[in-house]
């Protein structure tokens, strides 16, 4: 069946709901193009600083819990913010 939808796309269940999409992408070019910048490198490591911070925590500080957490996640957060420029 895979196949057959490969060679025909139309026969697929989603073809007609998928339309709005399609057509999105043609007109914006947004699957063209697209290379791994500075802003990915960013977000990736400071993602690797954050669960390298919370594995760190959990396993050396006594009482790394639930709020210690959040807020290490938190903090991930925000500095998306700062990088945003960059993406």
């Amino acid at each position: 069946m895979h196949q057959k939808i490969k060679k025909n796309p139309t026969i697929s269940i989603a073809y007609e709901t998928d339309a709005y999409f399609r057509e999105q992408n043609e007109k914006t070019g947004i699957d063209e193009g697209h290379s791994f910048g500075l802003g990915h490198i960013l977000v990736l490591l400071t993602l690797a600083a954050t669960v390298v911070w919370v594995v760190w925590g959990v396993m050396t500080q006594k009482g790394y819990y639930m709020p210690e957490i959040a807020t290490q996640f938190f903090y991930y957060g925000n500095c998306f913010r700062c990088d945003r420029s960059y993406l």
